[in-house]
């Protein structure tokens, strides 16, 4: 028998409840939620293992799913890892730029990284790695010739990576390139900038202790003075050239070893000065240039003496010539003289007897004052001290005969008149006396004993010719002026006068001057 309707009862269904399928939602999301954040944490955690072990590759394997998957927003707690990861990157940038040899951002990668991590896991590693770096950047640059910048990285990094495999490397190479760099700046003439290599690289080798480097410093300094000063001495800079040849022979180490810089300027030194003798000589310094000259000579080898005494001898006679053009005779035959005692060899001495000879000749027709105190001087020779003027032999040496005249004022007509030494052939020294002709007696009263008188007096010139060059006489001839006027009858005598003197007139100029000019044909 079937039941009623009314008996049958419908049976619970679970999953059929209205509030079912909310709780197997939320217990579903609970579920995931535990998971996702538990696969986070767990993640978080391998991580941090990663960082310890400071496996970089695997700690960037998990980042990228933290990052991926969880998201800064509502996964705070990965924080650490992501900066692990962040950490992982710089420092594995670094890396491949050291890898691709980048250097110079390898460099700076490296430390970047450990300013942004001064305690992180790669300090250690990043310093070796950058102070390699910088190693490499400065071997980079010395194969390119760089060798300014090269050494800055050098000394950078021996300055602050010390105790890095680097730094041992650096000491022993650094000399090198700074001697490299000193050998570039020598042989582009860059003179200066070498010096201060040589210097620098000679301070550093002293502080490291490195004496073969201090030396070698010197002897590549030394020569680069050497070097500077015929470059100098090229350009006509002989006052700088002189102070780098000093500095070379006080620098030099070893001035006494064959080829040393010392030796160099101690053979170049001769020709240097000489050099700079002529130099001086074209700019008419005579003075300074016979120093220089001389110089030579004291320098110079027993083999090359002659030659740099017979460079002397003619820097006088340059000087005495310069004399010569100022009519200077007396100064250009001392130099003439000198010119002939610094003489190495009797050629330059016959020059210097040439040039003398050819001196006086000049100065004998010369009209300049020289020329005329000297034939003032031979007239005062002869009639006053009664012999021939000595020195210098420039007298009557022309073939012109003229003469000068001395006691007497007697105008000398240009046709007789010596008008330069050596024309002077005869020295005419005039000698005047006073001859009284008669004295005339006179009395106040016109009678008795006279207490006046006139007396008349007539002039007597005598001109005595002397041989201009011997001093000897060779004519002589009195001269008697007119008498004077007869003494009057009366004449009047003022209150304190006794005597009158009445002169005649002097002999006639032309006589005399016609007499002396026939002497001369």
């Amino acid at each position: 028998m079937s039941a009623s309707p009314e008996e049958i009862k419908p049976k619970k269904d679970l999953f059929h409840t209205p509030w079912f399928t909310p709780v197997i939602i939320v217990g579903v999301l609970i579920i995931f939620i535990a998971l996702y954040y538990g696969i986070g944490f767990s993640l978080t955690r391998q991580a941090n293992n990663h960082y310890s072990e400071r496996d970089c590759n695997s700690l960037l394997k998990t980042s990228n799913s933290i990052e991926k998957f969880y998201p800064m927003k509502i996964a705070s707690f990965t924080d650490p890892a992501r900066a692990q990861a962040i950490e992982c990157r710089a420092y594995l940038k670094a890396d491949s730029l050291h890898n691709e040899q980048d250097w110079k951002a390898a460099f700076d990668a490296y430390e970047e990284y450990r300013s942004t991590y001064p305690r992180g896991i790669f300090d250690k590693e990043a310093r070796d790695l950058a102070a390699d770096s910088l190693f490499q950047l400065a071997a980079e640059q010395r194969s390119e010739e760089g060798f300014a910048d090269a050494v800055e990285n050098l000394i950078v990094l021996i300055a602050r990576f010390e105790g890095t495999p680097s730094v041992p490397k650096a000491k022993a190479v650094l000399p090198e390139v700074y001697m490299e760099w000193g050998a570039e700046c020598h042989a582009k003439a860059e003179f200066s900038e070498a010096e201060d290599v040589y210097n620098a690289l000679s301070k550093w080798a002293t502080q490291e202790e490195k004496q073969d480097y201090v030396a070698k410093a010197r002897l590549e300094l030394a020569q680069t003075y050497f070097d500077w000063g015929k470059d100098l001495h090229i350009k006509k800079d002989f006052t700088n050239a002189s102070d780098k040849f000093n500095m070379a022979a006080k620098t030099d180490p070893t001035p006494k070893a064959k080829g040393s810089a010392t030796e160099q300027v101690n053979v170049y030194l001769p020709g240097f000065h000489l050099a700079w003798g002529e130099y001086l000589l074209s700019q008419s310094k005579f003075s300074d240039a016979i120093q220089h000259f001389k110089k030579s000579v004291e320098l110079s080898s027993t083999s090359e003496k002659k030659n740099a005494q017979n460079a002397l001898s003619d820097a006088y006679l340059v000087w005495a010539e310069g004399y010569r053009k100022m009519e200077d005779y007396n100064q250009a035959l001392s130099k003439i003289d000198d010119a002939y005692k610094a003489a190495g060899t009797s050629t330059y001495q016959k020059k210097a007897e040439a040039a003398r000879e050819e001196t006086l000749i000049r100065f004998s027709n010369s009209g300049g004052a020289q020329a005329v105190e000297v034939m003032n001087d031979a007239k005062s020779s002869i009639c006053e001290d009664g012999k021939p003027l000595e020195d210098p032999p420039i007298i009557g040496i022309s073939e012109i005969d003229q003469m000068v005249i001395s006691g007497v004022e007697l105008p000398m007509p240009s046709s007789i008149a010596a008008g330069s030494p050596g024309e002077l052939q005869y020295v005419v020294c005039g000698d005047i006396k006073d001859v009284t002709v008669q004295k005339c007696p006179y009395s106040t009263s016109g009678y008795g004993a006279a207490s006046y008188w006139i007396e008349r007096i007539r002039y007597d010139w005598t001109l005595k010719v002397f041989d201009a060059q011997t001093g000897k006489l060779f004519k002589q001839k009195t001269f008697t002026g007119p008498a004077p006027e007869t003494c009057p009858m009366y004449h009047s005598f003022s209150l304190f006068e006794t005597t009158h003197y009445h002169r005649g007139d002097r002999p006639s100029a032309t006589t005399m001057t016609d007499w002396l000019a026939s002497l001369l044909k």
